[in-house]
């Protein structure tokens, strides 16, 4: 028997909201959008019940360091800060892979003396059922780099990734990887597992929004393995200082 896709498709969604700055147009685009699966980086934990509550979801959040409440403001309290995956149901199993940093120890958000940020570094996974098919979704916030090179970090990081995803069966994984299309990291990724991200999109920074304005960097992907299939692929500006990325997926069973 061929393949076929699952009957119900469902509306996935993947944003980087940049913590606490731009929270109401991105509650405003995801009550709009109404996505069945979401993942959420630069989540502040604080913030998870709200959109529990407003998107009825339920959210699995993994913390990857302590920032300030307003990151530009240290007189506010130590907030923790991660990553989120949303989902209609409960997940029925929750695992994370950190590629850099230790789950024991949540750092204090700071840059090291090259510039570059200190926190854990990991991919969270989560297998959930929806209407009786099993799905898989992981999303990751990559190593930062200046100007978006590539560095013999990410190098490492990468490959700890891709030796941990042949263990994994089949997956769709988005996020902010922090490493531009057309270059190393991207790429080796998209050769080992499909760019869903349409190539007339240029750049997933939203130049309004974003602090160093008009970035022709597409750093957010979406990556899916092939049993799993993502069509009608958008990317949305006015909703943080990246792109919405939405799509519709569905699983071939």
């Amino acid at each position: 028997m061929s393949p076929h896709s699952s009957k119900k498709p469902i509306r996935f969604a993947s944003i980087n909201i940049e913590r606490n700055k731009h929270l109401d147009t991105v509650s405003n685009f995801l009550k709009d959008y109404k996505p069945e699966v979401l993942c959420i980086q630069e989540l502040l934990e604080c913030h998870v019940s709200r959109f529990e509550k407003e998107l009825a979801m339920r959210c699995t959040f993994v913390p990857a360091m302590k920032v300030h409440e307003f990151i530009d403001n240290p007189d506010t309290p130590l907030v923790l800060e991660g990553m989120g995956i949303f989902t209609p149901v409960s997940p029925a199993n929750v695992r994370t892979f950190y590629y850099k940093g230790d789950p024991n120890i949540i750092p204090i958000y700071s840059k090291d003396a090259s510039g570059f940020v200190v926190g854990n570094f990991f991919l969270l996974i989560v297998d959930v059922i929806i209407e009786d098919i099993p799905y898989t979704f992981i999303t990751t916030h990559f190593t930062w780099t200046i100007g978006g090179e590539t560095t013999d970090e990410q190098r490492i990081h990468l490959k700890k990734i891709l030796g941990f995803l042949e263990t994994v069966p089949g997956f769709v994984m988005a996020g902010d990887f922090n490493a531009p299309r057309g270059r190393e990291i991207f790429q080796t990724l998209a050769s080992k597992y499909k760019d869903n991200i349409p190539k007339e999109y240029t750049t997933s920074i939203d130049k309004n929004l974003h602090r160093a304005g008009d970035l022709q960097l597409m750093v957010d992907g979406l990556f899916t393995t092939p049993d799993y299939v993502a069509t009608d692929v958008k990317l949305s500006d006015g909703v943080s200082d990246h792109m919405a990325v939405t799509a519709v997926v569905s699983k071939n069973i």
